[in-house]
């Protein structure tokens, strides 16, 4: 049976879950707006957030992955490579054990 997290944006189901929703926020706040680096972000209005016209239950869900197209977002490449970079190091070295040379 998975351990339950409670999240600030909802339930969160499981450890890996809590540790990925924790990873993604910011000084504890996890709502909603647009990263410009790690320390913080700016403010999306009500108006211009994405919403989905279908529902999805995302219980199982871990991880939600973004496709770097630019037809939903404006990316900054320099802050989504360095955030891709580091967690696929953090993802080799701590959770598959590869050196971390």
């Amino acid at each position: 049976m998975n351990q339950s997290y409670s999240g600030r944006d909802g339930q969160v189901e499981n450890k890996e879950a809590k540790e990925v929703h924790d990873h993604f926020s910011v000084n504890g706040y996890h709502g909603n707006g647009i990263w410009s680096s790690f320390e913080g972000r700016q403010k999306i209005t009500m108006g211009k957030q994405i919403f989905c016209n279908r529902s999805l239950n995302m219980k199982g869900i871990v991880a939600v992955g973004f496709d770097m197209d630019y037809t939903l977002a404006q990316y900054k490449p320099e802050t989504f490579e360095t955030l891709a970079y580091n967690g696929t190091v953090r993802k080799l070295v701590y959770d598959l054990g590869y050196p971390t040379e």
